[in-house]
């Protein structure tokens, strides 16, 4: 089973391209699709949680704290599997 991206329900344009982007480079470099989706479902094997707390209420888990300008790359779970948390300090670090 692909996995997922878990892409919450308040993204930003700029959040929303990097689910794009994201989408884009999964498909070229290990030539899976990847369904982006507003929260986990039982077909995913892993996720990946792209935003922040304030536009997708899946990041929150293990927030760290970050300036406007950081950037979170962290393994986390969702939903009891594996996921990896893609996020910023505002949507444009988050890009």
């Amino acid at each position: 089973m692909p996995p997922s991206i878990i892409a919450g329900p308040n993204l930003t344009p700029p959040e929303q391209t990097a689910v794009e982007d994201l989408q884009t480079y999964l498909k070229q470099l290990f030539g899976i699709d990847v369904p982006a989706r507003q929260a986990p479902d039982d077909t995913s094997d892993a996720f990946f949680i792209v935003g922040n707390p304030s536009t997708n209420p899946h990041a929150s888990q293990g927030w760290p704290g970050v300036t406007e300008q950081g950037i979170v790359l962290r393994r986390c779970e969702l939903a009891g599997k594996p996921a990896v948390l893609v996020g910023g300090g505002n949507p444009a670090a988050t890009l």
